[in-house]
């Protein structure tokens, strides 16, 4: 049996992002979205940008999220020294 559809969630208190994996079509539909408190407790997601992507698009992404998340690293550690 072939697993043509896949699906990843991460849901934080800022954003919440979402990927289902068609692996017929070799592509993602990545969904990231806002995350509002609406009370305590609970929450509520916004639409925001849906993409579809193919592999080479994710690592890209990839790529420039790890690129900012090192630079944001190194001036955190600059900024405590």
């Amino acid at each position: 049996m072939k697993e043509l559809l896949r699906k990843q969630e991460l849901l934080t208190d800022s954003f919440g992002i979402a990927v289902n994996i068609n692996k017929d079509n070799a592509f993602a539909l990545v969904e990231l979205n806002e995350v509002h408190e609406t009370s305590e407790n609970n929450f509520e997601e916004k639409i925001g940008v849906t993409l579809s992507l193919d592999y080479e698009e994710i690592d890209e992404l990839i790529q420039v999220l790890q690129y900012a998340s090192n630079e944001l690293k190194r001036s955190d550690n600059i900024s405590n020294i």
